[in-house]
């Protein structure tokens, strides 16, 4: 669906986790264990749809604005 680099995936994973504890559920490595063939090497935007796809709240609309910095030697 979506390509992010690592900082990316990893972002939504914990705005995925976060959104699992406002409404309650349980956290992300339990409802997508990574021991399932289902979710195994599943990338983060994947769990944030599906996390919200069943929930009475599903029609809201998420804004996320990030900024990563890198430092990179010469």
């Amino acid at each position: 669906m979506y390509q992010f680099i690592s900082a990316g995936d990893a972002l939504l994973h914990t705005v995925t986790d976060a959104i699992l504890g406002a409404l309650c559920q349980p956290d992300i490595g339990q409802l997508f264990p990574d021991n399932d063939p289902k979710w195994k090497g599943q990338t983060s935007d994947v769990f944030l749809l599906e996390a919200v796809s069943d929930h009475p709240l599903q029609p809201l609309c998420l804004s996320l604005d990030s900024l990563s910095l890198s430092w990179v030697r010469l």
